[in-house]
């Protein structure tokens, strides 16, 4: 028997994988996916916020950090500007 193109394949035995696991969540309905839903608002929000909370002081200070490294590359380049030119003069 032929199987039609759009029919999944399972060849897990010829690649010697182990059978991958069955997915149930077809089988939720309206009440149960949006309780879970929910739920999974209620668990993982707080812990995003805690985590942004904690990274914002870090990126914070990169920026500062590179602001600083940029401006003393212009400082460098604008002194070795002003010796160069200086030192045409004479």
């Amino acid at each position: 028997m032929q199987m039609a193109r759009y029919e999944p394949q399972d060849c897990s035995k010829f690649a010697r994988l182990q059978r991958p696991i069955e997915r149930q969540s077809h089988r939720l309905t309206g009440k149960a996916t949006g309780t879970m839903q929910s739920s999974i608002k209620q668990s993982i929000c707080p812990m995003i916020h805690s985590r942004l909370r904690e990274v914002v002081p870090i990126a914070k200070a990169s920026e500062a950090c590179a602001i600083v490294t940029v401006s003393m590359d212009i400082e460098q380049l604008i002194y070795e500007g002003e010796q160069s030119r200086g030192a045409a003069r004479y």
